[in-house]
């Protein structure tokens, strides 16, 4: 049987339950704060820039059930649907640079 459909919106869910189970949290004070669609974002960025062995680690990493470019689509339905629905807008930027050697 082939892998379910990617589904950003359970990515994200999956995402934010591994942090809060590896109690991700400032030491001194045991709290936490963090922006699970902000976290993903940035690496499903950082995805596209992978090839081989990397680049199937990345996506095992994120819990994908298996990568299309559908993944990339869905984010930005969230991010569109967010701005929507709470009422303000959720501005995104993010930059990568490479340096060849």
């Amino acid at each position: 049987d082939p892998p379910p459909a990617f589904s950003a919106s359970d990515s994200i869910w999956n995402f934010t339950l591994s942090m809060i189970e590896h109690q991700v949290a400032e030491e001194a004070t045991g709290n936490s704060l963090f922006s699970p669609v902000s976290i993903l974002t940035t690496l499903n960025m950082l995805l596209l820039g992978t090839t081989g062995e990397t680049r199937a680690e990345v996506i095992k990493a994120l819990g994908y059930p298996r990568y299309t470019a559908d993944v990339h689509a869905q984010f930005k339905k969230i991010i569109e649907s967010m701005n929507k629905d709470i009422g303000v807008t959720v501005a995104t930027m993010n930059s990568f640079f490479h340096q060849a050697y």
